[in-house]
């Protein structure tokens, strides 16, 4: 199941709209608490974990559950609101309205390779194929092309009413979480024009 589709299940779990599972297995392991934790990703391939803490993003060993460690970090003269794993990368939401494209190929040494401003408080954001979707509060849905992760572009957008806050992709269609507006469903299979 792809990330996209998890953070969908989960919004309509949340909602009542999916049946839940049996969660009597589900058992507290440790914490690593450090800073103002808002955004999570993973690497299961690498048990590697991600964590958006305060105005930084920390590389976490994950290899043992009960004692997560850090490897390493990076920071931003922004707040981490949100992260996404893909391909090598992390992409990263910064609530001064700035998506990052951060390389962990070797997790030790996390370098950043590009950026793009956006008009509104960054906020959510998923990956998928050659771009990332960022809920970028009250300026919407922003649509990036991120081929070439050092010149990460905005290629499309999309005005939402209310204030987006997170995104999920699936099926050629972004989920977004709008606020008071509830969630709007916006078709994205031509990223450069979302409708």
């Amino acid at each position: 199941m792809t990330t996209s589709v998890r953070a969908l299940y989960l919004s309509l779990l949340l909602a009542g709209l999916a049946p839940a599972q049996d969660s009597l297995d589900v058992r507290y392991v440790s914490s690593w608490p450090f800073g103002r934790s808002k955004a999570v990703a993973a690497d299961s391939a690498r048990d590697l974990a991600f964590l958006g803490s305060g105005c930084g993003v920390y590389v976490v060993d994950a290899s043992v559950p009960s004692s997560p460690a850090e490897l390493s970090a990076i920071g931003f003269n922004s707040l981490v609101s949100g992260l996404c794993y893909a391909a090598g990368n992390l992409v990263v939401a910064d609530y001064e309205g700035r998506l990052r494209i951060v390389s962990v190929a070797d997790p030790d040494h996390p370098v950043e390779l590009g950026h793009c401003d956006t008009p509104g408080e960054a906020r959510g954001v998923v990956a998928v194929g050659h771009y990332a979707y960022l809920a970028d509060g009250d300026a919407g849905l922003r649509v990036i092309a991120v081929a070439d992760p050092s010149y990460p572009v905005e290629v499309g957008h999309f005005d939402t009413p209310g204030l987006a806050t997170d995104v999920a992709v699936a099926n050629a269609y972004a989920y977004v979480a709008d606020g008071g507006s509830g969630l709007r469903v916006i078709d994205v299979v031509d990223p450069a024009h979302p409708t």
